[in-house]
């Protein structure tokens, strides 16, 4: 359970979020903007006023989180991510709500997770971000959660990828097959930077290579 006030800083050098699943909030957290950015943004204010090149929504997408929301005149309640961002966060809140603390769920199996950041330099806004988070059990997928960010105005899970994987033994072969339906499940938005077409491209290789990554496959990929 992780407050909304939060800063990146804060959770970046956690030692506690650092050993769960994986690590990969801090290491994403470590991707966001400058330190002295990553000492003002909290987690809260980043998914809640989303905007297209954010950081954390599709890693805690990826993550299966959780929002608490609550408010002085109605029950708290919490939200998944996956409802969370299928509209803007500012139309999901009321007038008098507020995100007050980000939930997640300890895995039931090994986990193993990645995450890419592509943009034209280390402090740029993304021109794509790939999350991976796969649980596995006997060498096989048991689940697995593939999210975008920047390529639309909220972050987007490639679902037809998630299924290539599911109950397989990773390998090269499989790993291709799922960046492949990626780049085929999503049109990226239009952005003043990058073309629809280089987007796309993006999509599929940095969705191969987060993969790969996940399920150490880079010495097979060579």
């Amino acid at each position: 359970s992780i407050g909304a006030m939060a800063t990146v800083a804060d959770i970046q050098s956690s030692p506690l979020l650092r050993e769960f699943s994986g690590g990969l909030l801090p290491l994403a957290c470590g991707r966001v903007a400058s330190a002295p950015l990553r000492n003002q943004i909290t987690i809260g204010g980043n998914v809640s006023h989303v905007l297209p090149w954010s950081d954390l929504p599709a890693v805690l997408m990826a993550m299966n989180a959780q929002f608490k929301i609550e408010s002085k005149t109605r029950p708290s309640r919490i939200v998944e991510a996956d409802s969370f961002f299928k509209k803007h966060p500012r139309t999901e809140l009321k007038n008098d709500e507020l995100v007050t603390r980000i939930l997640l769920a300890e895995p039931r199996h090994e986990i193993v997770v990645s995450y890419k950041k592509v943009g034209k330099v280390a402090f740029d806004y993304a021109a794509l971000s790939v999350a991976v988070v796969a649980e596995m059990a006997g060498g096989r997928v048991v689940s697995c959660r593939i999210a975008l960010g920047s390529v639309k105005p909220l972050p987007k899970r490639v679902d037809l990828a998630e299924q290539v994987l599911i109950n397989q033994i990773p390998n090269k072969s499989l790993v291709v097959r799922a960046a492949a339906m990626a780049f085929g499940g999503i049109e990226p938005s239009k952005d003043s930077r990058y073309s629809r077409e280089y987007r796309k491209h993006l999509v599929k290789t940095w969705v191969s290579r987060c993969l790969e990554d996940a399920f150490g496959l880079q010495e097979e990929a060579r």
